[in-house]
């Protein structure tokens, strides 16, 4: 009987162990954003239950279910959808590359990611609206609204989760990086969920975690800023790293797109008015010629997305003053086609773009990546 229970002993002591975990979140730095909390009164809603793991993250590896699946969202149809391009060939409509699809039912649909997310698993995360901006994390694939805020800011044009399960919404007007308190959706408490602090980015446009740096990157209308994040949990903030911190390039360098290099982790992809650059985190420089930069360095870029197998898709409008578009309310900023940039034989770029049948108004693309985009 002494022997059973020194064995009952020893096994809760193992268990004990195994469950522990390392903290090693970074230190805070000197910042001069300025942080305002608030109490929202925006819808929060979840029955998830979860026991995943919030321990600290793998090395940095892309996910990908597979290369050429892209996540876009059309505004005119309030429509979330992810394209397989490779179901493709020249001429052929860009509607029957969809294998998934959700109606939002917001207007503007702008940030929008897929992420696999130690707390809440496979899930689609979308940012829309315009002057009253809404959010939403969705399982996927089955489509289930895991929480949503008709409190993400004033045009918000990004959405990110961290690790720890609370989500970032980039909003332009006002420019804020808004941060949700989610992660106490893992124990119910949805008042909590439903709070958020803001920080200062002027023209907030992007949010991308950097599993690698530890960092959030957010791109500004002016900067690209590496944030880093202190505390955790419900307890977690944003502070600027003045280090992290550079202008964009150009005299016209209003930032649009923000995604990674999904082939060299040391880079990122930034879009502004006058080009597409790739940005190197180390150096902090920015550079206009790289591999596939004859057909991705373009004007006007809003949407831009970066393939492991070194494939891009982009969004650029294809309406203005006086056309279809703005009569639609989308103005210069939406477009019902794809760019489709691949490799061919010798290692040449050639761009293909696919087009919808039906009546979509696409502003943002992003490769359909678990870890980082």
């Amino acid at each position: 009987m002494k022997r059973f229970f020194a064995m009952i002993l020893l096994f809760a002591l193992v268990c004990s162990f195994s469950a522990c975990g390392t903290d090693d979140s970074p230190s805070t730095s000197d910042s001069d954003a300025s942080v305002q909390t608030s109490e929202t009164d925006s819808e929060s809603v979840t029955d998830t239950e979860s026991d995943a793991s919030t321990s600290e993250e793998e090395a940095w590896e892309p996910i990908h279910v597979v290369d050429n699946l892209f996540l876009a969202g059309d505004q005119y149809n309030q429509d979330v959808l992810v394209y397989d391009l490779d179901q493709l060939s020249p001429g052929d409509n860009l509607d029957s590359a969809v294998i998934w699809s959700h109606h939002v039912g917001i207007s503007h649909i702008a940030g929008l990611k897929y992420r696999k997310n130690t707390v809440f698993g496979d899930v689609i995360l979308v940012a829309a609206g315009a002057t009253n901006g809404k959010a939403q994390m969705i399982s996927y694939p089955e489509g289930k609204v895991l929480w949503s805020t008709n409190a993400a800011g004033n045009n918000p044009h990004c959405i990110e989760i961290l690790p720890s399960g609370n989500i970032v919404v980039a909003s332009s007007t006002g420019g804020t990086l808004r941060l949700f308190k989610t992660a106490a959706l893992l124990t119910g408490d949805t008042k909590t969920a439903a709070t958020y602090t803001d920080t200062v980015l002027s023209g907030a446009h992007g949010a991308l975690y950097d599993p690698e740096y530890k960092v959030l990157w957010g791109l500004g209308g002016y900067i690209l800023s590496g944030f880093e994040i202190v505390g955790t949990g419900v307890d977690e903030a944003l502070v600027k790293n003045q280090d992290k911190t550079v202008a964009l390039p150009t005299s016209r360098r209003s930032g649009h797109a923000l995604a990674a290099d999904l082939t060299d982790s040391a880079y990122l992809f930034v879009s502004v008015d006058t080009g597409a650059f790739r940005f190197h985190k180390d150096t902090m420089t920015f550079e206009g010629t790289y591999d596939g930069s004859t057909e991705v360095n373009r004007a006007t870029v809003k949407g831009l997305a970066h393939n492991q197998n070194g494939n891009f898709c982009l969004t650029i409008p294809n309406g203005g003053k006086g056309s279809a578009w703005e009569t639609m309310g989308y103005g210069g900023w939406c477009t019902d086609t794809l760019i489709f940039c691949t490799y061919e034989a010798e290692g040449e770029m050639t761009s293909q773009a696919y087009k919808s049948a039906k009546r979509s108004a696409f502003y943002k693309v992003v490769a359909f990546c678990g870890t980082y985009l």
